[in-house]
């Protein structure tokens, strides 16, 4: 029988044991979760179309924890659909399985909460040989490292985001009360809507698109109606990109209305 290497890209930390879901298994689960016979069918389908694979056991057909732990990493990877290094620690050991046939089908049921946290419940299924073996609900720690954008120097309101202003550093993103920009995506075209201090991580929030047209701004008003157009004298009174809505003045009456950013010069009124 084939010995089945797993090459670990994750550390593994186990604590202490796991729970099979059977019932006053776990003191309090029955509180965080609908009994197992009441679960929709169709959340398991949902989940395993996606987070579903079949490996091989080691020779003694046992699924230890090392091999479960690595699994449930990548299905919840798969889930999430996450960027980045999962870390996952068992909040319980688990106890060497055996089972009937070196061939296994691991399915996450459903986690709470239903989003990526640094602490989950995880249920899961087991089936062998088309048998369900069982069904489990684990406690897991996770950590979630990505490289982000820190502040090289301090940023001021309106800097746009350059290289010389920014630098990289690898954090676990679940302890973030904010999404942050991480490396993958683009940054180019935007800028900090506030101060930043050197050293802070850049978050979505400190961020917008770079306007093409700013405040105080004059431009162009043109407002068509049918084959007639009329074009007047505006100042900006908010900034805005490419097809954003901002607040304009007329020059000569004074008076302010909604007009959508064309280009850096001109914005048009809809009727």
């Amino acid at each position: 029988m084939q010995i089945l290497k797993f090459r670990f890209l994750f550390k593994i930390v186990f604590v202490v044991t796991a729970f099979a879901v059977v019932p006053n298994a776990y003191a309090g689960v029955s509180d965080l979760l609908a009994p197992v016979s009441n679960k929709p069918e169709a959340i398991s389908r949902s989940f395993s179309e996606n987070a579903h694979i079949k490996p091989e056991l080691n020779q003694r057909n046992v699924l230890r924890a090392d091999e479960l732990l690595f699994h449930l990493t990548s299905l919840i990877t798969d889930k999430f659909q996450l960027s980045g290094k999962l870390q996952v620690y068992l909040e319980r050991g688990w106890g060497d399985l055996a089972l009937a046939s070196k061939v296994w089908d691991l399915e996450i049921v459903d986690t709470i909460p239903r989003k990526m946290d640094s602490r989950m419940l995880v249920h899961f299924r087991l089936k062998s040989q088309g048998e369900v073996v069982g069904e489990w609900k684990l406690g897991v720690l996770c950590e979630l490292w990505q490289e982000v954008y820190a502040a090289n120097k301090p940023i001021n309101r309106d800097d746009a985001f350059s290289s010389e202003l920014l630098k990289t550093v690898t954090v676990d993103a679940l302890k973030q009360s904010h999404s942050l920009v991480t490396v993958d995506e683009e940054i180019a075209g935007y800028e900090s809507i506030q101060t930043v201090s050197e050293g802070n991580l850049i978050k979505w929030r400190h961020v917008r698109k770079t306007p093409v047209v700013r405040v105080g701004q004059l431009v162009e008003v043109l407002a068509q109606e049918g084959i007639m157009t009329i074009s007047a004298q505006g100042i900006a009174m908010q900034s805005g990109t490419d097809g954003e809505f901002i607040k304009i003045r007329n020059t000569r009456s004074k008076k302010e209305f909604q007009a959508k950013v064309v280009d850096g010069k001109t914005v048009k009124v809809y009727f």
